[in-house]
């Protein structure tokens, strides 16, 4: 019986291991267009993680890794904005921006 636990155990670490991964490459994704949005600096190391991340990511499932990350780069650009002519929701520092002027 003890046989029949180990490989499901190794499963359920593994899914919620990719899970753990997959939520940081979005939120790093989230910082990297917020990053080239406000012209901030640090953008090269943010890049350097993702790749890493994405590295990991895709080893465990190398036939989908072209994919997965075409469309995470879509989505990643997406996410980019001009703050002047657009303060979206889901960008923290363009809130800021907006509450600042707003409490001024």
């Amino acid at each position: 019986m003890s046989q029949i636990k180990k490989p499901a155990a190794r499963i359920r670490h593994k899914r919620t291991r990719q899970s753990q991964l997959l939520h940081k490459r979005a939120e790093l994704g989230r910082m990297w267009a917020q990053q080239i949005s406000h012209a901030q600096p640090g953008v090269g190391k943010v890049m350097a993680d993702l790749a890493l991340l994405e590295i990991a990511i895709t080893d465990q499932w190398p036939s989908q890794a072209a994919k997965w990350i075409n469309e995470w780069t879509i989505s990643d650009a997406k996410k980019i904005h001009d703050p002047d002519t657009d303060q979206p929701a889901d960008c923290p520092l363009c809130q800021q921006i907006a509450t600042a002027t707003i409490a001024a």
